[in-house]
């Protein structure tokens, strides 16, 4: 019955009332919610969505920068190691420990660790560009690369002189990359914060 009130060529689901003066403003769509999310993209004039719009500021934008391009480097690094683990586990593995660990254990480990990494550096970028946080998956790389480095260092007897000291040294500097890019979110807290 309703159906029969509305006109042909009306492409609307409108209701008609009595009153021909209501509010059209609940036909405006709402503006989006301002990303306050540290680690997600800058945000721009046109997403504020609350109060005035307006551009960051130049500060704004230099901080923003440095922390998705410390963000985006780690998360290639990652992909990037991760594939060699997985694809040449035994070049991989010869590098790490040596040639006398190039077993079929090690290198079923060795790609079990580049699909973590793989995995973690696919979601890091996947989640910086939807302007998600991505600083849980950064500490999480941190503590795996923590972990790696303990590892070796904890299999020093195995290793010859020259991996008991490089092979964490690359760890670490890994989980050093990963916590600069937290630091440079760190950063853009305070910024947003000023």
């Amino acid at each position: 019955m309703l159906n029969d009130q509305l006109e042909p060529s009306t492409t609307t689901n409108t209701v008609l009332t009595a009153d021909t003066s209501a509010d059209t403003s609940a036909d405006q769509p709402t503006p989006p919610a301002r990303k306050t999310d540290p680690m997600g993209p800058p945000p721009r004039a046109d997403d504020l969505g609350d109060g005035p719009t307006r551009a960051p500021d130049a500060a704004t934008e230099r901080v923003w920068s440095k922390r998705a391009k410390a963000a985006r480097a780690v998360g290639v690094l990652r992909i990037a190691v991760g594939t060699g683990l997985v694809v040449l586990p035994g070049v991989s593995v010869r590098i790490w420990a040596g040639p006398a660990a190039n077993v079929p254990t090690a290198r079923l480990l060795a790609r079990a660790v580049g699909v973590r990494d793989v995995y973690l550096g696919v979601q890091l970028l996947l989640e910086q560009r939807a302007g998600r946080t991505t600083k849980v998956l950064l500490m999480t790389g941190v503590a795996a690369d923590v972990a790696d480095a303990v590892a070796t260092v904890l299999a020093r007897s195995e290793l010859s002189p020259l991996r008991r000291w490089v092979m964490p040294a690359v760890a670490g500097g890994v989980a050093a990359a990963g916590w600069l890019a937290i630091e440079a979110a760190d950063d853009t807290e305070a910024v947003e914060k000023a």
